[in-house]
């Protein structure tokens, strides 16, 4: 079982934390009767604190505190640090295991007892081979060991699951016996492939012999847990919700939700339950195939390989044999559910409990477009809780709907004070006027007029009233009175209709109540929740990540940079900015909850590559409701925002002189060829066809053709060796057909590729400009070996003006990637200092290389260095100042200055992507580059073609260099062999630059004493206060300071 911890959209836990939620798979050979009544014999889920690390790392093997399994790897092949065969994030997890390690449990006697079975969560992740397998087995009463055949067809006859099996939870019923041993045995061969054992777990019926229990006393079906939502839609975006409506909490061991596929009158599927869920809660179950990448992933509470209908499959949920709740008919197949979603009707408070009626959805069920996902994970019943006859609390006093003019509640005595309003349960009317009519999210906003405010600042005087399965609308700025239960929707304090709307005729107007960005703090948004407001200022858009799949973006009053691109990790003035940033901005929404609309509004009429939206645009005459929802402030607009362009497309790239070389970086990401010849898709990564190969590499030929470098680094191309079919030798096929044959050749090693990655980096070079001198090279070792991907360095003699003897020793690097921290421990876990988690091992890769740079890797001695690439890492985080107190210049910040970004993430921008060149090699530089041809962009624009429409296929491409990738290529032209007499800014002589220097520079700009040529730090024409700035990438010592 997966089970997700961190779901996207929900501010609240949605369990007891003492539990999770375990769904176990059988097999058709164990028969209902023998699943029922079972209890747990033994249990090992790794959640013990106790047992964090333990296992084996490298060649340190620390079993402390481990009683009930052991493990054997004398056969691992762990051969450093960074492999690993050990307890870690609750979960036993094997890493780059060469040969094959075991881990195997205590012996577990089950004397005496009946149907007795084992069951365990087995996953993987990363890109595996045939040859990385996991098998299970057991012993029964000491004899020899069975393994579980080939599980679900995903191994073979050798093994029980190979290669990418994903998740899958392998269960056996066993045969009486007095003794249990279980066993695993994992191998994997690669840094970036894992294997994760979970959830081994043995239950049993009733022991023989015992004495007889009374019969339990069914529940109610009518107090019982029920569907609440089925999600059946594209690829394996399929789920169920089960929701408790009673005032209890309900404990899920005797439950079990079992699937019949295609017209089967026997169970094809059987998941068992345990956990519980609260009162008033649900609980989403995901199939276990839904991809990474899909939307559906951040709603689901747990994922089993049992939800796995189709549309025409019958499905039912069961407690103690007894049928409580069902969708279809048992035994018939038809197409009751496909591609769609469906919503049990508000009015529906018990499960349907006969498998054999006639099926039609229509009458408990409200159907919505196929991958709709937003209701999840919370139920709008009428059920107020008590279970109907069978006991709980009284049901609400009946409230007088009355007339226009009659008493009512006052919205702010709902909304009150806190994060939540404490007249939940309670039936409650209103009186007031609408402000916003918002037919796509199923309501409408209702706010007091002027007279009927409380005069406290600290509650709001709107409310969210939800139609509740109502369809009637009231008119905009109309007065109405509404009656409905108070509930709180992921934390929206909301009204859900039990009676139809009473429209009172023209309402007050309502007038705005302006909001300026930053906010004093973020407290300032609850206290306006669904309340009219305006913001005044033009502000920049700065995220547009889900612009095309929600019809969002995000504004802030000026663009925000990433603390740690600016200010050192950890630093008062980072932990300030970051700060400012969180009270500086607020989405804006399309007042539509579904997904992938058709027609994207902004800007008006709507979205299109040549219609755009680019961060750094300007926003004004936003007004609207202030929503909150899914976790998020966001702006329901009232009228059309109004667009400026302020960060419009540039085509220009600087340009070399006759005598100088361009050289640039660039992150493709992940082109991947498939086999080279039109075939081989999907990859593990990139385009899924043909189709949208042809469109990514289009895009990307296009840029390269652009930047007209005589030297790339690239990142994120196929790690598929060097042969004509291979990655690079394709996109310089590509490349030179566009710009001329021979134009281009590619720095090839004598291997099949860069490391074990998927991805790789790679150079690419115009022999007529520069020649390849010595041999080029990469590294193998730690910290090379994981993570972060290996280098390559070439040196190369200039061709320009007969200049072969001026040589520069070129090095392109891809680091390891902020993500992916369940599997970070120690210091490479997220030190919550801006640096994300991995920091550590990308600092010690860039110790590793330049002590590896130091060695002359590629045969040639010279001083000269770029480097450059994706390291991940901002502008001042650790692994960059490991590189520039070496005596490397950052050259985006010495160069472009405090404004330099390449990448955008969550709103904010910063650099990942850099050129960083040795002392002898900085004077050299005359100019430097991040052309923002990607950060910029929706991602829509990009080759992907799936959550499109045909006509958004065409709409949102471009065959053009814009969203070719999602980082910024950087470029840097430099005329090699350009000497400066002394130090660059060493204005006092002593061979050094620190802190003096700077303030000498800065004495001389103030008293108007300029000298170009010597105090032109940042090679602009000018002398200034930037060239202050750019001071501070050249200092000899840390934080510049003066011996």
């Amino acid at each position: 079982m997966k089970y997700n911890n961190d779901k996207k959209f929900s501010k609240r836990a949605k369990y007891s934390p003492l539990n999770k939620v375990l769904l176990a798979v059988f097999p058709l050979t164990v028969a209902a009767s023998s699943i029922a009544e079972q209890q747990e014999i033994w249990l090992e889920d790794f959640n013990d604190a106790a047992i964090d690390n333990k296992g084996a790392i490298f060649n340190t093997i620390d079993m402390d505190n481990v009683t009930k399994w052991s493990i054997d790897v004398g056969n691992a092949g762990l051969e450093n640090e960074f492999d690993w065969f050990k307890v870690t994030n609750q979960q036993f997890e094997g890493r780059d295991i060469g040969g094959d390690a075991t881990w195997m449990s205590e012996v577990i006697a089950i004397a005496g007892m009946t149907d007795v079975s084992f069951s365990m969560l087995v996953s993987e992740s990363g890109t595996h081979e045939t040859s990385d397998f996991v098998d299970v087995f057991y012993a029964l009463d000491g004899g020899d060991f069975v393994r579980v055949e080939n599980w679900q067809e995903k191994g073979n006859a050798n093994h029980t699951l190979i290669d990418d099996f994903g998740s899958v939870t392998v269960s056996v019923a066993l045969t009486n016996a007095n003794s249990l041993q279980l066993k695993v045995v994992m191998a994997n061969s690669s840094g970036s492939e894992y294997t994760r054992l979970d959830d081994v777990r043995v239950v049993a019926g009733e022991q023989s012999g015992g004495g007889e229990e009374p019969e339990p006393t069914p529940t109610p079906v009518s107090q019982d847990l029920f569907f609440s939502e089925y999600v059946e839609g594209s690829s394996f975006n399929k789920a169920v919700e089960i929701y408790n409506p009673t005032d209890a909490t309900i404990l899920l061991a005797d439950y079990q939700f079992k699937l019949y596929s295609n017209g089967s009158a026997q169970p094809t599927s059987v998941a068992n339950l345990s956990g519980e869920i609260l009162p008033g809660d649900v609980l989403v179950i995901g199939s276990s195939q839904i991809r990474d990448d899909s939307e559906l992933l951040g709603y689901v509470d747990a994922q089993e390989s049992a939800v796995n209908f189709n549309g025409d499959d019958y499905f039912e949920l069961v407690k103690q044999d007894q049928v409580i709740d069902s969708f279809g008919q048992r035994g018939v197949r038809e197409s009751w559910g496909a591609n769609k979603t469906l919503v049990r009707k508000p009015e529906v408070v018990q499960g349907d409990s006969i498998v054999d009626d006639a099926f039609d959805p229509d009458q408990q069920w409200l159907e919505y477009d196929s991958d709709t996902f937003t209701f999840l994970g919370s139920h709008n019943s009428d059920d107020d809780g008590s279970g109907g006859d069978g006991g709980g609390s009284e049901p609400p006093t009946p409230v007088d709907f009355g007339q226009c003019g009659d008493q009512a509640t006052l919205i702010s005595a709902i909304q009150g004070s806190g994060d939540a309003s404490t007249l939940v349960n309670q039936t409650h009317i209103v009186e007031a006027v609408v402000t916003n009519v918002l037919p796509n999210l199923q309501g409408f906003i209702v706010q007091e007029e002027q007279t009927d405010n409380d005069g406290d600042e600290t509650s709001s005087e709107a409310l969210f009233v939800f139609l509740n399965g109502r369809s009637n609308l009231p008119t905009l700025g109309n007065k109405v009175r509404v009656q409905g239960n108070v509930s709180e929707f992921f934390n929206r304090t909301q009204l859900s209709l039990t009676e139809e709307h009473l429209d009172c005729g023209q309402g007050e107007t309502i007038e705005p109540q302006a909001i300026t960005l930053p906010v004093a703090d973020n407290a300032a948004f609850e206290v306006l929740e669904n309340m009219l407001v305006s913001l005044p200022q033009s502000l920049s858009v700065i995220d547009t990540f889900n612009l095309t799949r929600f019809g969002q973006f995000a504004v802030s009053n000026g663009r925000l940079f990433i603390p740690t691109n600016v200010y050192a990790p950890g630093s008062p003035e980072a932990q300030a900015l970051a700060d400012r940033n969180r009270r500086n901005k607020l989405l804006v929404d399309d007042k539509n909850s579904q997904q992938n609309p058709a027609v994207v509004p902004y800007p008006s009429p709507s979205l299109s590559y040549n219609t755009p939206v680019r961060l750094g645009d300007k926003v004004s005459g936003l007004q609207g409701t202030l929503d909150f929802s899914f976790g998020n402030y966001q702006i329901q607009p009232t009228a059309a925002p109004v667009f400026s362009p302020a960060n419009e497309r540039s085509n220009e790239v600087i340009a070399s002189a006759s005598d100088e070389l361009k050289i640039a970086s660039f992150n493709v990401l992940n082109y991947f060829n498939g086999n080279g010849d039109g075939t081989g898709f999907p990859t593990p990564r990139g385009a899924d066809n043909a189709e949208e190969f042809e469109r990514q590499q289009t895009k990307i030929v296009a840029a390269l053709a652009q930047i007209d470098a005589d030297v790339f680094g690239l990142m994120e191309i196929e790690n598929d060796g060097f042969g004509d079919n291979s990655a690079i030798a394709q996109l310089v096929r590509e490349l030179n057909n566009q710009v001329g044959a021979n134009t281009y050749d590619y720095v090839a090693l004598d291997a099949d590729g860069i490391g074990s990655d998927a991805i790789a980096v790679g150079i690419i070079y115009k022999p007529s400009v520069v020649t390849p001198v010595g041999s080029a090279a990469t590294i193998t070792t730690t910290p090379f070996d994981f993570g972060n991907r290996q280098p390559l360095a070439q040196t190369f003699a200039s061709n320009v003006n007969g200049g072969a003897q001026e040589r520069f020793t070129f090095v392109v690097n891809h680091f390891k990637s902020k993500g992916g921290c369940g599997s970070a421990s120690g210091a490479n876990q997220d030190q919550n200092d801006g640096q994300g988690c991995w920091n550590l091992l990308r600092t010690q890769a860039a110790n590793g290389l330049l002590a590896w740079l130091a060695t002359n890797p590629t045969g040639v001695a010279d001083e000269d260095v770029l480097i450059v690439g994706d390291l991940n890492s901002y502008g001042k985080e650790d692994p960059i100042t490991a590189i520039t107190n070496a005596g490397y210049s950052n050259l985006l910040s010495t160069k472009v200055g405090p404004s330099a970004y390449t990448y955008s993430f969550g709103g904010e921008i910063g650099y990942l992507d850099h050129a960083l060149a040795s002392a002898s090699f900085t004077p050299q530089v005359q100019q430097v580059q991040a052309w923002h041809i990607n950060a910029d962009e929706p991602r829509a624009f990009d080759y992907n073609e799936e959550f499109k429409s045909a006509e958004q296929q065409a709409a949102f491409y471009a065959p053009t260099a814009f969203r070719a990738s999602d980082h910024d290529p950087v470029i840097v032209t430099v005329r090699l062999g350009t000497q400066v007499d002394g130090v660059l800014g060493d204005f006092d002589g002593d061979n050094d630059v620190d802190i003096n220097d700077i303030r000498a520079l800065l004495a001389a700009i103030r008293a108007n004493n300029i000298d170009l040529a010597t105090q032109d730090i940042n090679q602009d024409g000018v002398v200034n206060f930037t060239d202050v700035r750019a001071m501070y990438g050249l200092c000899t010592r840390a934080r510049c300071r003066a011996e």
